[in-house]
């Protein structure tokens, strides 16, 4: 049976609730059309493809953008992945920055909107 988000937040620690719930309502506001649900064991948030993840791993709360390295706005801020991936990983509350993560949301929905993204992902 799939994992609820809110089962998924339940079972993290405190921090990691924490971060993870500010990343949640962040994206929620800057895409609020975006569809969200639990894949492959993180939060994804999709709209006209897939847009960003959320996820907890040992060292912090990993928030990725399937498309990070095409975001102008967070060049040299996110840790290039695979293909286009990127993503940044965050260990406090604190390091949760609204105005400019939801600033790569908005670029990341749009990316998709004007370019869909490669359906081989």
């Amino acid at each position: 049976m799939a994992q609820s988000i809110q089962g998924y937040l339940h079972g993290l620690s405190t921090e990691h609730k924490r971060i993870a719930a500010a990343l949640l309502k962040l994206v929620q506001q800057a895409a609020p059309k975006a569809n969200v649900a639990m894949k492959w064991d993180q939060i994804a948030f999709e709209q006209h493809g897939p847009v960003c993840f959320i996820k907890s791993t040992p060292p912090g709360v990993v928030f990725g953008f399937w498309r990070g390295q095409e975001i102008d706005s967070a060049k040299g801020k996110l840790v290039p992945g695979n293909r286009a991936l990127a993503q940044i990983t965050l260990s406090a509350e604190g390091d949760v920055r609204k105005d400019l993560f939801q600033r790569w949301v908005k670029e990341a929905v749009r990316l998709n909107l004007h370019q869909p993204p490669d359906s081989r992902r």
